[in-house]
């Protein structure tokens, strides 16, 4: 994302005259859409299924509150997701979806999964 910034801050400062300012304006305008842009995941980090929250879940390209609702309560009808796979069989994602986010989940063992959100209990 700082590429991103760096290139759309260097054409805004390097466009000048009449005939340009109608690319500063579209450029300044990218800039202010980046820059409230949030991929809510840090570079890395993954989602544990068994464990997330809905906001969490939320977090998540395609995921509105929804489908993270529907995840959560498939998680408790089946005892916690065995696989990443698993998400397809929950109903609004499909191959396409679950392409975009397989990558930023993870499924970890299951147990202590009895509070109503998902969360492992705390011992």
């Amino acid at each position: 994302m700082v590429d991103k910034y760096a290139c759309l801050f260097l054409i805004f400062l390097k466009t000048r005259g009449w005939r340009m300012r109608h690319v500063r304006i579209i450029t300044l305008i990218l800039l202010l859409f980046f820059s409230g842009y949030n991929a809510g995941l840090e570079a890395g980090e993954r989602i544990d299924l068994n464990r997330a929250t809905k906001e969490e879940l939320i977090e998540l390209p395609g995921i509105g509150p929804v489908l993270a609702e529907r995840i959560i309560q498939f998680r408790r009808q089946h005892g916690g997701f065995r696989g990443v796979e698993e998400l397809l069989e929950v109903k609004g994602i499909g191959r396409k979806r679950f392409e975009r986010i397989k990558d930023l989940v993870v499924v970890s063992e299951t147990p202590g999964l009895d509070r109503e959100d998902g969360r492992q209990k705390r011992r």
